[in-house]
């Protein structure tokens, strides 16, 4: 039986294939762009709370967000 793989995306691509900016995803998750860019590229450093809100802006489940 094969194996069953969960895929993870990353921040910046979940962003871009939910059509936002930058700036219109740090307006709707009450950040700021500096902030959103940091946490892009740095992950590891997003709360539980932050990566719930951007999976349910980004239209994807809360385990795909590549940590």
């Amino acid at each position: 039986m094969e194996e069953l793989k969960q895929q993870s995306i990353s921040l910046k691509a979940a962003r871009v294939n939910a059509g936002l900016s930058q700036e219109e995803a740090a307006k709707r998750l009450h950040k700021t762009p500096a902030q959103i860019s940091y946490l892009e590229r740095r992950p590891g450093k997003v709360t539980l709370e932050t990566a719930w809100e951007m999976s349910k802006l980004y239209n994807i489940p809360v385990w795909a967000l590549a940590p």
